[in-house]
């Protein structure tokens, strides 16, 4: 083999190395937020169910030192709490047992639950990285939805509406003083993957200052997108 064929090899074995990583380690993550949510359940039942939960600190305290002493600090008070929390919180686990278990301890801080649950949702549609979450909550992506619902339910991918979750206003990242349209223009092109996480779902990228004709009138579409989805 010359020396390329054997480049295309390694890299071969490394790409399929890092796609079991990858795996593994969303396996790894699955498991762990599974054992969370079930010892979450357990301390639940032993202080005497959801109602009288919050006042069995003690049981808390107790276990953690010794799950501490066994098993390191990952079991300390402060996680033991949040695991109960967590139950509380999701008590169906097959609602939360797609997003990572740094993604859930973000969204166990959030009190209002129609926030928490949409948040949960991004998590799943869009496979959010912990740097995303904290960025879409930073930018107040639920307090922007257009005509937010009374009531936010945890969906399933089955359940997936063909909507846009269109955001008001839109985030635009800009590299310089905006002062004109076209600056404007560019700044978008410049960023679109983060202007697409705005618009949300099916988006596609097409043109820019792409011509209409009507009779003898030329007209010009800045950006122009299509959404897969909607077929628009």
């Amino acid at each position: 083999m010359n020396e390329e064929n054997y480049y295309q090899e390694i890299e071969h074995l490394i790409k399929k190395n890092e796609i079991e990583k990858r795996v593994r380690n969303i396996e790894a993550d699955n498991s762990l937020v599974t054992t969370y949510w079930h010892v979450g359940r357990l301390i639940v039942e032993a202080q005497g169910g959801a109602s009288r939960a919050k006042y069995g600190n003690e049981l808390i305290k107790k276990w953690s030192v010794r799950l501490t002493e066994q098993y390191g600090k990952g079991y300390n008070y402060t996680n033991l709490s949040r695991f109960r929390q967590f139950y509380l919180h999701f008590p169906i686990l097959a609602t939360v047992s797609q997003v990572s278990w740094s993604n859930i301890v973000i969204l166990l801080t959030l009190k209002d639950i129609n926030k928490r649950n949409y948040y949960v949702n991004e998590c799943i549609k869009h496979h959010l990285s912990i740097r995303e979450l904290r960025q879409e909550i930073k930018s107040n992506s639920y307090e922007r939805l257009i005509n937010k619902p009374e009531k936010i339910d945890i969906i399933t991918p089955s359940k997936y509406s063909i909507t846009t979750n269109m955001k008001d206003p839109i985030i635009i990242k800009v590299n310089k003083e905006i002062i004109s349209e076209h600056d404007l223009e560019l700044s978008i092109l410049a960023n679109l993957e983060f202007f697409f996480k705005q618009l949300r779902d099916g988006f596609a990228y097409i043109s820019h200052q792409y011509k209409l004709s009507d009779g003898n009138k030329n007209y010009y579409v800045d950006i122009l997108l299509f959404n897969v989805k909607l077929k628009l």
